[in-house]
């Protein structure tokens, strides 16, 4: 026997409720994320000479041109083998 409070439209709410809770805590993260990333940049720019900025900012450009070309239609490989894969 059900409670009156376990109608089916609860376990739509409930689930609603999640998936806001949950794209909150991603988009918190996120702009967490950017602030401490910008915090790092300023504190950088501040302690380190000019050509030693420019030096870790070319080096920064490098790994992530290289993170993109490493990582070129890596997303649509995986979900496509791995549906597929079979033990």
């Amino acid at each position: 026997m059900s409670a009156p409070s376990d109608a089916p439209g609860m376990d739509s709410r409930r689930l609603q409720q999640r998936h806001i809770r949950g794209s909150a805590l991603l988009v918190l993260g996120r702009v967490l994320s950017m602030v401490l990333s910008m915090a790092t940049s300023v504190v950088l720019v501040r302690v380190l000479t000019k050509a030693d900025f420019g030096a870790f900012a070319y080096a920064l450009t490098l790994a992530a041109a290289a993170r993109v070309l490493l990582s070129l239609g890596q997303g649509m490989l995986l979900s496509r083998f791995m549906a597929t894969y079979e033990e």
